[in-house]
């Protein structure tokens, strides 16, 4: 049961400018709503001098915090981008419209029809069964619990699973969202289907669409896409997938959570032959250049003007790979590109979409909880093409608050950091001193931008400057021994230093 709370805590821890459907304003609109900012916190545009945070390029320092033992620790280069105006701009939710989604259906199917995502076949399921059983893949992951648990949701589906998979013929448009048969075994087996849980939300409302783009592959590519729903607790996403592909950054995730939960040494080996698969250059077609001029070219394409790139990295995996293990040994890796981030642009800084984690309530310091999540999208290319196109928290700007702030100085936000850890530690840990000592470590530091509430406007958010801290995390329990934890990602208000909060799915519950 440790195992899989950790488990659980370690997967917690445009403007829309398509030029057929919406008109470029003449002018800037700024909002009059200074009175949700600190007072003198405005300043006017700046074209001349760059901000000055007083920031070491090298930071290093140790500090003791509170009365129970939190030590903190930074040792960490700083690289911060030369900014002469950080801006605040309102956002509104982008609704995942029927000219929405048809024109971005028919930008990825390439004119090729569309069919309901059919269900599976005796025989897939009999070969998904297979591969868990096994321990191969993703699936390898799980404890034999969990592997039992998941092998009778299989069973369950065999009795109602048709010989073949068929295809009919689907609407472009939003519907009642339907639950895959791996949804299916992730929740009901007590596991949590990533990415793919953000377009099911069990709901009679009209919110959602899932499709295969009917080209003639083996596995043809498949377009899911979901609108925005407080009450549900859905944001607008979309989704274009040819096959399955895992990037750097999730295989570093991965095998940083493989060391923490000590998982099997089968799951460990298979991480590994996908690191040695990724150092691989040789087996690249494509180079970063050409990857980043693709990418380009489909932002351009979808007029998608106010994001920037953020992130690049490798990728591997097979373009006709179907199993719910992911990029596994039985499919094989065939296909070697790139994954590449943007993010909405916030003035002359870039936003940052805070990955789930713990949430920590009622904190004695200035707590953001933004209505949705910022805006992220991933693009992986190969050099057969475009593979994966995922767009996650639309959201379009309605104004700008501010078109410059003055924003804490490097010295006053990381006093807002150490007290940050600090009430972390005792709202998870409690007050009483029983000699256990918390151990933090800064081992990044960014300023980015990051959505908070929007200021007489619950629906809405606003754009702000933040810093950004990867903070490693461990626990020395007394007599008994050091745990190490993952990192933390603490997201802090450039402006007034508050705590945001990361945007958490109401589904996802940690007992």
């Amino acid at each position: 049961m440790k195992r899989k709370i950790l488990s659980i805590c370690c997967v917690l821890c445009m403007v829309l400018s398509l030029a057929a459907c919406q008109e470029t304003p003449e002018e800037e609109i700024v909002l009059d709503k200074s009175k949700g900012l600190p007072k003198d916190s405005i300043l006017p545009k700046e074209s001349q001098i760059p901000k000055d945070f007083g920031a070491p390029d090298q930071w290093q320092e140790s500090v003791e915090k509170g009365n129970i033992a939190v030590s903190i620790k930074a040792d960490c280069q700083i690289n911060l981008p030369q900014i002469y105006n950080a801006p605040v701009y309102e956002l509104e939710v982008q609704h995942m419209t029927g000219e929405l989604l048809e024109q971005l259906c028919e930008y990825f199917s390439d004119g090729n029809p569309l069919y309901k995502e059919p269900e599976m076949s005796k025989a897939r399921l009999e070969e998904e069964k297979e591969i868990l059983q096994q321990g191969k893949g993703e699936w390898g992951f799980d404890d034999q619990e969990i592997i039992d648990a998941k092998t009778g949701q299989i069973d369950e589906l065999l009795q109602d699973a048709p010989p073949k998979e068929s295809k009919e013929s689907v609407e472009v448009k939003l519907d009642k969202p339907c639950q895959t048969e791996y949804e299916r075994i992730q929740t009901k087996s007590g596991s949590i289907a990533p990415r793919y849980s953000k377009f099911y939300f069990d709901t009679d409302e009209k919110i959602g669409f899932r499709a295969r783009v009917d080209c003639g592959k083996k596995t043809d590519p498949l377009i899911y896409a979901i609108d925005y729903d407080e009450d549900v607790g859905s944001t607008t996403n979309f989704l274009f997938q040819q096959g399955n592909f895992i990037d750097e950054k999730e295989l570093a995730k991965k095998l940083k959570n493989c060391e923490l939960l000590q998982i099997g040494q089968n799951y460990l080996e298979y991480l590994q032959w996908i690191e040695t698969e990724m150092n691989d250059t040789d087996r690249f077609t494509i180079s970063e250049e050409e990857a980043v001029a693709m990418c380009g070219k489909v932002l351009e394409d979808l007029g998608l003007n106010d994001y920037t790139m953020t992130g690049c990295c490798r990728t591997v995996g097979n373009a006709e790979g179907e199993s719910m293990a992911g990029v596994n040994q039985d499919e094989g890796i065939t296909d070697y590109g790139f994954s590449i981030y943007y993010n909405r642009k916030a003035g002359e800084l870039a936003g940052y979409e805070q990955p789930f984690q713990q949430p920590f309530n009622d904190l004695p310091e200035e707590v953001y909880a933004p209505p949705f999540a910022t805006e992220q999208i991933r693009i992986i290319v190969t050099g057969e093409g475009i593979m994966q196109f995922e767009w996650d928290n639309l959201s379009q700007k309605a104004g700008t608050i501010a078109e410059n702030t003055e924003l804490l100085s490097f010295d006053e936000i990381k006093e807002k950091l150490y007290d940050h850890l600090l009430y972390v530690s005792l709202a998870k840990y409690g007050e009483e001193d029983y000699g256990d000592i918390y151990y933090y470590e800064i081992r990044d530091v960014q300023l980015r931008g990051a959505n908070v509430p929007a200021f007489e406007n619950p629906d809405g958010a606003w754009l702000v400057p933040v810093w950004v801290f990867t903070v490693g995390h461990e626990v020395t329990f007394g007599t008994l021994g050091t745990t190490p934890f993952s990192d933390m990602i603490v997201v802090l208000n450039a402006i007034d230093g508050g705590y945001i909060q990361p945007n958490i799915d109401s589904r996802i519950l940690v007992d």
